[in-house]
């Protein structure tokens, strides 16, 4: 298995654990006995912050955060960028266990590829040839990421940095894209 930068061999249930963070059913019904072994294998010991409770896509928190924060912050992303799509994750170095106390939250709402095509011609419509907004609006198509400013959620991720105290990245992201990357936490919906 290849798990943060190393190959490693673990316990068919600790693989399975860290693989209901990344890839999720498969492993359903995986305990936190398994999920704490894993912490203890890959940390030295030290909790990396990410909390199981075995049941992928529920009781999973980004490191660094508590479980209120999380739940808080779903409720202001859901409410204020839901409609843009209902597949939000945490990525990146919270998803993944690997944060530094400065790094910045990593939310993306993942949309099928005609979603986001739709996306980009309702927020960018036809740009002038040669302009900031075509190249905005290129620089989207080819990386599949449309920043929070472009889909007019800057609000929301200003929200989220002062109900949080951190920096937080807020985009929406295209399936199968550059950006599409794993580890996942899926954002719950506390509605």
């Amino acid at each position: 298995m290849f798990i943060g930068g190393v190959f490693a061999l673990v316990p068919a249930g600790a693989a399975c654990v860290e693989a209901a963070v990344v890839i999720g059913p498969e492993c359903a019904g995986v305990g936190t006995a398994a999920a704490n072994s894993v912490n203890s294998m890959f940390n030295g010991g030290a909790d990396d912050g990410v909390e199981d409770t075995g049941a992928p896509g529920s009781g999973v928190t980004p490191q660094g955060l508590t479980a209120e924060q999380f739940a808080d912050a779903a409720r202001t992303v859901r409410a204020g960028a839901g409609h843009l799509g209902d597949d939000i994750v945490v990525q990146g170095s919270r998803a993944s266990g690997t944060a530094r106390p400065d790094s910045d939250l990593d939310l993306a709402i993942r949309v099928s590829p005609d979603r986001f095509d739709e996306l980009i011609r309702q927020r960018f419509g036809t740009p002038n040839p040669g302009s900031a907004k075509e190249r905005t609006m290129l620089w989207a198509m080819k990386t599949g990421k449309i920043q929070a400013g472009e889909a007019g959620v800057s609000g929301v991720r200003r929200a989220l940095e002062a109900q949080l105290g951190m920096d937080v990245d807020l985009s929406v992201i295209r399936q199968g894209g550059p950006f599409d990357n794993p580890p996942f936490i899926e954002v719950p919906d506390n509605g």
